[in-house]
């Protein structure tokens, strides 16, 4: 008990992961912040010229120009990278004028697009991007590019739903999410549009404590009053699975190949790790304050996380311990606090932990953390694309949300005159006057200021500046 006391204390005090699945790259050469995923790569090929991939499957390529002519500099750039273009379509870049085309390689191996405008201080900048499978590189890579300071994304509302009073959620990657609706069904919706799918009650007295939903579309409840998990397909419950023990399964995942996991009870009353179709129950490592949470991992295998009591100051920590199919291989605490309830985890499938509480926080098995949502929320669950964020709040309501960079980077030039113009009066113990203008990232700004009352441009009147 000591030793692990003792790690507990050194990694809270210098464990440093970083702060979110996104990093900032100043392309010195040009003065240029770009917002990357985390382990994508870049080379500068020049002064002028950089080069990006994934290291898989995507390559892009950015060259910012002084000047030119835009078509010529698009159609120059796409042979680079092996590209034939289908023909240029009107694109608004920054608010102004460029050029958009599709394109793919010459083997056909690889699709491709090409990009090219003005950036807010008139340089020239093409993006050249090669992909195989699907690909959106160059919206987000466009979006998050800044002159200054880094931009980086944000889950912006798309719909809700407080119909009813949901308590747990689960996303399937069929495009389906369920909710738990108390202790009387599930509820289903899609997951696009919000619309309701249907309403299943439960067909037996039933006490649920977690949901997970599979890929083939299956929900699936675990629920301790039949001590096995409810299974719910295409809108008919089926036959249940798993035999579990008294006051258990108190928890469910279910990774892409349709392997299951609950958290169980041994025959002593500790809390185990139970596969169905494997007979015999792993143990857990710690006798956990509250009950332990079930997820999976990138390769669909389980993961624990423990809440445990510090003995110095009550304070509890998660403890996410990693299994195969006979015990614990490795693990790490978790650094966003948690508590004996009001907490909900789940996982994205890929090995990410979404931690519903206080705000909707995200932890990784590469170290990595971020806060989704600075909100609380019962339950949250967040799709293997880390895109699609569904948070079920404080009164039991459902919100989905999308991951998006600011969406007015590629709007065209609004006219403000009509709606910013200031009148004010200047004289000798007021010698200047104050506007405020709520701005954003990215936009690019033309102000001017006139003395209404001088009419003849040729006479000396009011001499202003602006700051």
């Amino acid at each position: 008990m000591f030793n692990r006391l003792a790690a507990f204390l050194l990694l809270i005090a210098f464990a440093s992961p970083r702060a979110s699945e996104w990093e900032a790259f100043y392309w010195e050469g040009v003065g240029i912040t770009l917002t990357l995923p985390f382990g994508w790569t870049t080379t500068e090929i020049d002064g002028e010229t950089l080069t990006i991939t994934d290291g898989a499957n995507l390559t892009i390529r950015l060259h910012v120009l002084e000047g030119g002519d835009i078509v010529d500099v698009l159609a120059s750039e796409l042979p680079v990278l092996d590209l034939l273009h289908f023909g240029y379509q009107p694109f608004m870049m920054y608010g102004r004028s460029g050029w958009r085309v599709e394109a793919v390689s010459s083997d056909r191996a690889y699709s491709g697009e090409g990009r090219i405008g003005y950036l807010p201080d008139d340089r020239i900048i093409a993006a050249v991007a090669r992909w195989t499978g699907v690909s959106v590189a160059l919206d987000q890579l466009l979006a998050g590019l800044s002159l200054s300071d880094a931009i980086f994304p944000d889950f912006q509302q798309l719909w809700t739903d407080a119909n009813y009073t949901l308590t747990q959620v689960a996303y399937s990657e069929s495009g389906i999410v369920y909710g738990l609706n108390g202790t009387t069904g599930i509820v289903a919706y899609d997951a696009l549009s919000g619309t309701l799918i249907g309403e299943y009650p439960f067909e037996n007295p039933s006490q649920p404590t977690d949901i997970a939903a599979g890929s083939a579309g299956i929900a699936y409840v675990s629920d301790i009053v039949c001590r096995c998990l409810l299974r719910l397909q295409n809108g008919v419950w089926v036959a249940p699975v798993g035999a579990f023990a008294g006051n258990a399964p108190l928890g469910v995942a279910v990774s892409q190949n349709g392997a299951i996991y609950a958290i169980d009870r041994s025959k002593e009353g500790n809390y185990a790790l139970h596969i169905v179709g494997q007979e015999d129950l792993i143990p857990l490592n710690f006798n956990a304050a509250a009950p332990p949470f079930v997820l999976v991992d990138g390769d669909g295998s389980p993961l624990v996380i423990e809440r445990l009591t510090s003995l110095l100051d009550g304070a509890i920590t998660g403890y996410l311990s990693a299994y195969n199919s006979d015990s614990a291989q490795s693990g790490f605490w978790l650094t966003v606090p948690m508590s004996a309830d009001n907490l909900d985890i789940t996982g994205d499938g890929r090995g990410g932990v979404v931690i519903a509480g206080a705000t909707i926080a995200y932890e990784t098995l590469w170290q990595t953390r971020e806060t989704l949502l600075n909100a609380s929320g019962r339950s949250a669950a967040l799709s293997s694309d880390g895109l699609r964020l569904f948070v079920i709040d404080s009164q039991g309501a459902l919100t989905s949300y999308l991951k998006s960079f600011p969406s007015n980077r590629f709007a065209s030039p609004q006219n403000l005159d009509a709606l910013s113009a200031g009148y004010g009066t200047v004289s000798e113990t007021i010698p200047m006057q104050t506007w405020t203008y709520a701005g954003t990232a990215g936009e690019t700004l033309t102000i001017s200021a006139i003395d209404p009352v001088q009419t003849d441009s040729s006479q000396v009147g009011l001499d202003m500046a602006l700051r």
